[in-house]
């Protein structure tokens, strides 16, 4: 309630206007990030994941990209999509390659895929090149033998991904 107070003194918001319509204006913007294309959704950070948290990002396909310290104290990838059951037979889990390709360059690492779960996660560490690249590029579009998985804006990656500095060591400064 405070904040509202001090948010309707510094927009000198007449007296008239209700709690219950300043609240939907604050959220108003929610609401318009999550109706944007895919590129348009920045990554978010939650400190209670993991050891160290994880970075994330969705999109509008609601796909989703993880990265977090695990892997045995490294890094650690994983993209859910429904566009996963495209690439490996029912019921199974298989070691795949995923090309993640970042602003005209490619980067393929194996990972292990689940059609129950719908999800890939690195089998392995991530190589430094390719968090350095999620980092400092604008989009990132992961593939499976030509098909498109998911495709995530790295909109605040560089920050968010920083979060995780202990696991990611120097190399990736």
């Amino acid at each position: 309630m405070k904040f509202l107070s001090r948010l309707i003194r510094l927009l000198h918001i007449p007296a008239y206007v209700s709690v219950s319509f300043i609240g939907a204006f604050v959220l108003m913007p929610d609401v318009a990030v999550a109706m944007d294309n895919s590129t348009q959704h920045r990554w978010a950070y939650g400190a209670a994941v993991g050891f160290e948290g994880q970075a994330f990002v969705t999109n509008g396909d609601a796909a989703r990209m993880e990265m977090e310290c695990g892997n045995g104290g490294g890094p650690a990838i994983a993209i859910t999509a429904a566009s996963i059951s495209q690439i490996i037979p029912e019921t199974s889990e298989e070691f795949i390659s995923l090309t993640f390709a970042i602003d005209n360059k490619n980067w393929t690492e194996k990972y292990k895929c689940s059609v129950e779960t719908s999800q890939c996660g690195s089998f392995g560490f991530p190589s430094i090149e390719l968090i350095k690249a999620l980092r400092q590029g604008q989009n990132v579009t992961v593939l499976s033998d030509e098909v498109r998985l998911a495709t995530f804006s790295l909109k605040g990656s560089n920050a968010t991904i920083a979060h995780l500095s202990s696991c990611l060591g120097p190399d990736v400064y």
